[in-house]
């Protein structure tokens, strides 16, 4: 039994230790992490101020459109859990970018053309209305319609709008921790400097894509947003793409 301990330590120490992952390869995960960072915070922050600006509903209704997008965000990673101890990551990560380019596609396609209508602009200037009464004393007075939650969307545009973001949602939700341990699955180590500038990047992302979108939206059009959600999925299909390679 001595015998073939000694055996097994022996080929244990044999094993070579995993190579670092390339520079080139932790610059381009930082890249990815920026723009999904970018495009989940600014879709999830932006999308019911679209949805106000072009008319499509009210600021009640339109709070839902986030509270859906991030339920299935959270759906999404409690999905990913058992699917990830089955599938290495590059296998799931690849079905994710199919679903989040049919969304990005679907939403550009029905609702990119989207401008600021007279109901968005009469909406927005009721909600600013209402909240500059939060402090007046006296005797104040508000659109009570403002409190209920409505739709001026046809019901097929609406399902529409409503399951896309869900797909968005889902299939965005494991491509943050997937591309985390993406790394292990090519054969590298996961080295201090990968993780800190992933999420070094990641914060960067969350912050100045959405600030970006909200420029673009408000002295664009409301329908920018699903073109700047468009342009960062092919961004990180591409990113994705150009890991793969220099990892090969």
């Amino acid at each position: 039994s001595d015998a073939a301990a000694d055996a097994v330590n022996k080929e244990t120490s044999q094993i070579a230790p995993l190579p670092a992952v390339p520079h080139s390869v932790t610059a381009l995960a930082a890249s990815f992490f920026f723009f999904y960072a970018g495009v989940e915070v600014g879709y999830g922050g932006w999308v019911p101020s679209v949805a106000v600006l072009a008319g499509w509903m009210n600021a009640k209704y339109a709070s839902y459109l986030s509270a859906i997008f991030w339920a299935a965000i959270s759906l999404g990673r409690a999905i990913a859990i058992p699917i990830s101890i089955k599938c290495v990551s590059t296998t799931y990560l690849k079905i994710d970018f199919l679903f989040s380019a049919i969304a990005a596609v679907g939403l550009i396609a029905v609702f990119g053309g989207a401008t600021v209508s007279e109901i968005g602009a009469e909406n927005n200037g009721r909600a600013a209305s209402n909240r500059s009464m939060v402090n007046c004393t006296g005797n104040c007075s508000s659109d009570s319609s403002s409190d209920i939650a409505q739709s001026y969307m046809g019901d097929e545009q609406l399902i529409a709008l409503v399951s896309l973001t869900c797909v968005l949602g889902l299939s965005l939700a494991s491509m943050f921790p997937g591309v985390v341990s993406l790394p292990r699955d090519l054969a590298f180590a996961v080295t201090p400097q990968y993780t800190s500038f992933s999420f070094i990047a990641a914060t960067a992302g969350e912050t100045l894509l959405p600030l970006l979108i909200g420029v673009l939206v408000a002295d664009v059009a409301p329908g920018v947003l699903f073109w700047c959600v468009g342009g960062c999925v092919a961004l990180l299909v591409a990113v994705f793409i150009g890991i793969l390679v220099l990892a090969a």
